[in-house]
């Protein structure tokens, strides 16, 4: 395992895993590798994507690794009050900080070779969103960006990729065009804001003034045709899509989680 791990590196593992589990298929693009441990032999790996949604839980400020999933009990001068305990799966322990998740182990991939020269958090998170160490003049799309480029959004009228909470040091679509770019979200209790019209606002005064604004903008447009002017016209279409879909409700926390419907009970 240590030859495979030193010749693997973060970025390829990343790459990897991407086009065989999510169906990213980059091989026109990049050199494709075959990553398959010693023995297994070398036929590239041929599985039908079956994730259409991926939830990335970026814990800032979570629980160590020494809490969690990469205790060390034979150094008892760095664990403190944090135990070690066995899970459905031989050979892996958990800490006991994690009781119930120690039962789903066989469900998880755990890994604990990833390393990182980055000194700081804020160029280690910026490391762990995009592979890339962080560059003054340069700016790498995020997760989100890289899956939209290649295989595109699920749904026509709704963005391909969402961001909850309030980080503007988020690399979002990086050098790619805006509309690669996650739909921050502030709060999701109060869901996506200023989708909805007030009642004066008919339907003809919208359209009025979004003609008007196009018009003001026609001109700046096609003296400057450059992808980042088209990415501003872009935005404005995107953003009328969604607000006239009927797949809008999804962010609709009222209607997601009304009272008095029956819910599933917590896993024990």
């Amino acid at each position: 395992m240590n030859a495979l791990r030193n010749d693997l590196s973060r970025r390829s593992f990343v790459s990897g895993a991407a086009k065989t589990f999510l169906g990213v298929s980059a091989a026109s693009h990049l050199n494709t590798r075959v990553i398959a441990a010693p023995g297994l032999g070398t036929s590239p790996l041929k599985q039908a994507a079956t994730a259409r949604n991926v939830i990335y839980l970026y814990m800032n400020g979570g629980m160590s690794h020494l809490d969690t999933f990469d205790p060390k009990p034979d150094k008892t001068d760095i664990m403190g009050l944090t135990k070690v305990i066995n899970t459905n799966v031989d050979g892996i322990r958990v800490s006991n900080n994690i009781p119930l998740l120690a039962r789903q182990m066989d469900k998880l991939a755990v890994i604990r070779s990833m390393t990182s020269t980055q000194g700081a958090h804020e160029q280690g998170a910026y490391y762990q969103h995009t592979s890339y160490t962080q560059r003054s003049s340069i700016r790498h799309p995020s997760m989100g960006a890289w899956l939209q480029k290649f295989q595109d959004r699920g749904n026509p009228t709704l963005p391909g990729s969402v961001m909850i909470g309030n980080d503007s040091r988020h690399p979002g679509a990086g050098f790619f065009e805006s509309r690669f770019a996650p739909l921050l979200i502030n709060d999701p209790e109060s869901g996506i804001n200023n989708v909805k019209t007030n009642q004066w606002f008919t339907e003809e005064r919208f359209h009025s003034r979004l003609n008007t604004a196009k018009q003001l903008d026609r001109q700046f447009a096609e003296t400057y045709n450059v992808k980042n002017v088209r990415a501003y016209a872009d935005m404005y279409d995107d953003a009328l899509k969604m607000m006239k879909s009927e797949e809008l409700k999804a962010f609709d926390r009222q209607r997601s989680f009304r009272p008095g419907l029956p819910t599933r009970p917590p896993p024990r």
